[in-house]
């Protein structure tokens, strides 16, 4: 038998101790806000540009032309094959606005667009579990990566939601 009948432990901080963990907590959570502020002020530059350095965005680049951003806003009362169709449609304007040498490889979506057609089921007949976006995806092998972009909510021309198909490679850059 032990001889130990009650055994606690006692933890304490001396006044500098715990000064130097605030101002650690204090030095991470600032270096969190500027990174999320830098990331911001990033999305926004590549989205929208930057006119007082003669930055031009995505949005509002001359040299993007306006089939290449498309806007719909009717999809809630389509179906799924109706929405697949318009997205096979713009991927395949995508392509030949470049004369068919540069596939989209990249689909941004603002966020309300890319929530829609990820849980709208492609079939209403109930023989299959795919979305609109699954069965798209499954016709464009070209497409890898869908990005939901909440900064495309109501950005594009008339304030509409809608999505961009652009090859993301550096040799195109």
């Amino acid at each position: 038998m032990s001889p130990i009948r009650h055994a606690a432990v006692k933890i304490e901080f001396n006044l500098f101790e715990l000064e130097n963990q605030s101002i650690r907590n204090t030095i991470e959570r600032k270096r969190r806000e500027a990174l999320r502020s830098n990331y911001r002020r990033i999305n926004d530059c590549l989205l929208k540009g930057d006119s007082t350095h003669g930055l031009q965005g995505l949005i509002s680049n001359k040299h993007i032309d306006a089939a290449t951003a498309v806007t719909n806003t009717n999809w809630a009362t389509k179906t799924g094959d109706l929405i697949e169709a318009d997205l096979l449609a713009a991927y395949n304007t995508s392509l030949s606005n470049t004369g068919g040498s540069i596939c989209p490889d990249t689909l941004l979506m603002s966020g309300t667009i890319y929530d829609l057609i990820s849980s709208k089921p492609y079939s209403t007949s109930g023989f299959s579990n795919q979305s609109v976006l699954q069965a798209f995806l499954a016709k464009s092998k070209t497409i890898t990566n869908v990005v939901k972009c909440n900064e495309l909510n109501g950005a594009l021309s008339g304030n509409a939601n809608g999505f961009v198909f652009f090859n993301n490679s550096s040799e195109y850059g």
